[in-house]
């Protein structure tokens, strides 16, 4: 039974989440924080996957066929967020699912202060091409957007880089 007091956690797609009942029937805002790189989350996962699954995995290759640097599950699951070629229908298929469900929509995505000047090549989608989605979704009156600016350490380099946090909300 579900209980509205309680915390669940679902092992599925997004998609298969928002078209549960007990979600359908019970919660009103979703809150999306996905993979905005080329960088497959799942990379930084694999010991807690093979952990839980307690099993013994091939490692992954390269197309040369030599061992991987990070010694990565084979077959692990990517997210088509991570894909330039896939990440703005994923996307899309998010907003019209929250719309299509009357779920309210809050959109956590980080990208560059100056995608001018800053380097924008391993960010999945523009966040330009996601709020003309969203407005195009949800309508320009029902597509709100809020922006935090900060340093955002950048690994291994000795200087920060300057980040714009999107929260984009979308209301059906």
């Amino acid at each position: 039974m579900y209980n509205k007091d309680q915390q669940y956690i679902y092992n599925l797609d997004y998609k298969d989440v928002l078209q549960l009942n007990e979600i359908k029937d019970n919660v009103n805002l979703v809150y999306a924080d996905p993979p905005y790189t080329t960088n497959k989350y799942s990379r930084y996962y694999h010991l807690l996957n093979t952990l839980v699954l307690y099993d013994y995995p091939e490692i992954s290759k390269n197309r040369n066929g030599e061992y991987t640097k990070g010694l990565y599950r084979s077959r692990r699951m990517k997210s088509n967020f991570c894909s330039k070629v896939k990440a703005i229908n994923e996307i899309e298929n998010l907003f019209n699912l929250c719309k299509e469900n009357k779920k309210v929509l809050i959109l956590s995505y980080a990208y560059p202060s100056n995608p001018e000047k800053q380097n924008t090549s391993r960010y999945s989608a523009s966040v330009d091409d996601i709020i003309k989605s969203g407005r195009k979704i949800f309508g320009k009156d029902n597509f709100k957007i809020n922006i935090k600016s900060y340093e955002h350490s950048n690994q291994r380099k000795s200087s920060n880089k300057s980040v714009n946090e999107f929260l984009l909300i979308g209301k059906y």
